[in-house]
């Protein structure tokens, strides 16, 4: 069986998709292909310090001198500025000691920007997370204390301008707690404010930080894209040992990490059967092995909200994949099952008493006996030939449970994608099972942002995302140089440093963004920033949901009326592809794919990204219309009925990947033609068929307009109504009968005229008379003549 025989792959070749990818992606993948240009550095903490236990310090070195450009790229269309200390956590002593902020300009824009002063600025200490997320978050010109300054160089095109500059350590005061202070950069040049940067310092007190338990979410997932499967060529690639899915799983395996996994990915796999790349088999049993927490995802990520709001009964699934396996790529039932013979030895056995050789020598060397006596005779064994009338041995193939099973840590857990969720949606999920939903900060108002993660909302309980540390992380993850890198890991440590002040004890969750690009070499670094600080103690999921909740009250953040508009609309089209299905005779040839499809649309990694989700939409659209105009009659030129009773040639053309059957009704437009009873008609694969409806002709000749339509044998209409003109002339059959009748009648007339004169002619020449005329009569000798 060819590749092009498994339903759901034709189905994909009829509807000509071109995949739909946010723009970028391709690029960012084939990035991490290629191995960072600077590993995540180890923490390194002095054994002189004092302080060690106060505040561990992850020490990046400062790779690039004033002016040298590091392996970063310039953001498209505008000019970025980076400020970060290299130390994510500044120590409290000695206070001599300077502080190295690292600086990187980008120019993204097609004008050179010119040399100029930068400027590093702090602000006031900050005092709680939600405090460290307003400044990282605002965009007012930047203000504060003056901490020092720096020339620039004129920086081109594209180009990337970085420098570390030295802070008097004095600039930075701290007392018995923890410190965290905003930096800003300000660029002037041109006598202009040409760019501006946000980061933020921890300066380390005296004392040690209250402990705190900290839960981490991370998103497995793919590339949003508009296909329910992944096919093999993208999996081998991620798989790879350099590929997307490697990476991810390199970055968060092992590590105090919960992964909610894509069962896409899964089903991506397992239907592949024996035609899975190994490396994605390998990447399926690694993630097996891992004691990393694993719950899994809506399929495909899709944004479980959206369905809340669209008011369904249920959370749609991707129960059915029959339609993407192909048997010969699962082995086949074991020999001695129902149906099944024993194979014959495929070797020869010795008709000798002799024992050959088991081991040793002889047994080395394939069996030779080493000895002097010749070897055993055996008599060949004729290999068995395939029984044409048998049965062919029976396929097991995957269940559809089968394909999406794991053994997961929990099954209760909903992650809407951020700023999704409205009031009423909670109660929703719980009733599918998923009583804890994972919430952004933005969608929870209250409690305090340093207690638990765990809140009591609408009678239903939800971990909340710390706000401040989630941005780190996912900052960290899509961080495109070495300085933005360093900006997410100052800003996580600061966030845990703000938290563990408020005096400790609770557990925290953060989550990882579903964001793409992902660069997933930076997620080890941002992790161990955590692991060293000394204080955060990693969590369970399970322990964040188990400790005491509070009450709070939820932001109804709806989504927005186009995203429900066109939801709903590629729910009407699944709709209608679910009705023409009943043409085929296995109906989840045909919507099985549609619905993965649909949940891959619907994967909230395209939140955020409305333009690329828009096109997606609307090759969705397309490519369900695609499928219901697939059975069509095809148009007829106009056909000349002359009999009372006739057919009327009707042809059906089927573009669908498996065979589809019609019932044809034809429908006269007046009385010249009376139609007969409808045809059944079943089209195979990719072909067309003709079948003939009997008419019988009515009162009149003339034209006769008929109406050509389509029903499936469940009586659904299918594609639209064809018309096909039909020329009456049916008294002309009378006509041509008399016609025949007379030419018959004068045929044979002119045969026996003809024996006749023959018969004729052969006597006179028999009577030998020469003045016998041509066709004259022989007298007959028995008459007498006459005397007269």
């Amino acid at each position: 069986m060819v590749a092009e025989s498994i339903p759901a792959r034709r189905l994909r070749r009829l509807r000509r998709r071109a995949r739909v990818w946010m723009p970028g992606v391709a690029v960012v993948a084939a990035a991490l292909l290629a191995t960072a240009s600077a590993p995540a550095t180890a923490m390194t903490v002095g054994p002189d310090r004092p302080d060690e236990a106060a505040a561990a310090a992850l020490t990046v070195p400062a790779h690039a001198e004033p002016g040298e450009v590091e392996d970063a790229e310039a953001p498209a269309g505008r000019v970025s500025l980076t400020v970060a200390p290299v130390d994510e956590v500044v120590r409290a002593e000695p206070a001599a000691q300077p502080l190295l902020v690292s600086v990187e300009l980008a120019n993204g824009t097609g004008e050179t920007v010119p040399a100029g002063v930068l400027r590093v600025l702090r602000s006031e200490a900050i005092g709680d997370p939600s405090g460290l997320q307003a400044w990282l978050g605002a965009s007012d010109p930047v203000s504060g204390t003056e901490l020092a300054s720096v020339e620039t160089r004129d920086v081109p095109p594209g180009d990337v301008f970085v420098t570390n500059v030295s802070v008097p350590r004095d600039l930075l005061p701290s007392g018995d707690a923890a410190t965290v202070y905003g930096l800003a950069g300000e660029l002037v040049a041109g006598g202009e404010i040409a760019s501006t940067g946000r980061g933020s310092a921890t300066v380390a007190g005296r004392d040690a930080p209250a402990g705190l338990g900290l839960a981490i979410a991370y998103p497995l997932t793919v590339p949003p894209s508009g296909e329910g499967l992944v096919d093999a060529e993208d999996l081998e690639t991620w798989t790879g040992p350099e590929g997307l899915l490697t990476r991810q799983l390199d970055a968060v395996e092992g590590r105090g990490v919960a992964i909610g996994l894509d069962p896409r990915i899964l089903a991506s796999i397992r239907v592949l059967g024996s035609a899975a790349p190994e490396s994605a088999v390998a990447w399926l049993e690694r993630l097996q092995a891992s004691p990393n927490e694993v719950f899994p995802l809506s399929y495909a990520d899709a944004d479980v909200a959206v369905q809340s709001q669209l008011g369904l009964d249920g959370l749609l699934a991707a129960d059915e994949f029959s339609d993407a396996l192909d048997p010969q790529r699962f082995e086949p039932a074991e020999p001695g099952g129902p149906g099944e013979t024993e194979t014959p030895p495929a070797s020869p056995e010795p008709t000798s008493t002799d024992t050959a050789p088991a081991s040793g020598a002889g047994a080395a060397a394939g069996g030779a006996d080493a000895s002097s006596e010749p070897p055993a005779t055996t008599e060949p064994v004729v290999p068995p030939t395939a029984d044409p009338d048998a049965d062919p041995v029976p396929t097991t193939l995957p269940t559809n449970a089968e394909l999406l099973a794991w053994n997961y840590t929990r099954t209760d857990l909903a992650w809407p994608a951020p700023r999704t969720v409205a009031t009423g949606d909670l109660q929703f999920l719980a009733r599918q099972g998923l009583t804890t939903a994972i919430l952004d900060a933005a969608n929870v108002d209250g409690p305090d942002a340093f207690s638990n993660a765990s809140v009591s909302i609408e009678g239903t309980t939800a971990l909340v995302a710390e706000g401040s540390l989630s941005t780190a992380l996912s900052e960290a993850a899509t961080a495109s140089s070495e300085a933005a890198l360093r900006g997410a890991r100052a800003d996580a440590a600061a966030s845990l440093t703000l938290a563990a002040s408020a005096g400790g004890g609770q557990t925290l969750l953060a989550a990882f963004g579903r964001e793409l690009p992902v660069e997933a070499d930076r997620i080890p670094a941002v992790l161990d920033t955590i692991e060293a600080l000394g204080f955060v103690r990693s969590a369970g999921l399970s322990e964040a949901i188990g400790a005491p909740p509070q009450a709070a009250e939820l932001v109804d953040s709806p989504e927005s009326d186009q995203r429900r508009s066109n939801v709903d609309r590629m729910m009407v089209a699944e709709r209608e592809v679910d009705e023409f299905s009943s043409v085929a005779e296995t109906p989840a040839a045909l919507t099985a794919p549609v619905r993965r499809d649909l949940l891959a649309v619907l994967g909230a990694g395209w939140v955020g990204s409305a333009l690329d989700w828009d096109a997606a939409v609307g090759e969705n659209l397309s490519a369900a219309h695609e499928i219901t105009d697939a059975v069509s009659v095809v148009p007829s030129s106009a056909i000349l009925v002359v009999s009372r009773e006739s057919g009327v040639p009707v042809s059906v053309q089927n573009e669908l990947p498996v065979p589809a059957t019609v019932i044809i009704s034809v429908e006269p437009e007046n009385g010249r033609l009376v139609v007969e009873d409808d045809q059944e008609l079943t089209v195979e694969a990719g072909s067309r068929a003709q079948v003939q409806i009997p008419v019988a002709a009515g009162v009149g000749n003339g034209e006769v307009q008929l109406a050509v339509t389509l029903t499936s044998p469940t009586g659904v209409e299918i594609g639209g109504t064809e018309r096909i003109v039909a020329n009456v002339q049916a008294d002309w059959e009378g006509i041509g009968a008399i016609v025949l009748a007379v030419a018959v009648v004068a045929f044979f007339g002119f045969g026996v005229f003809r024996m006749i004169r023959r018969r004729r002619r052969s006597a006179a020449d028999a009577d030998g008379s020469p003045d016998a005329e041509p066709g004259a009569s022989a007298p007959d000798p028995t008459e007498e003549p006459s005397h007269g």
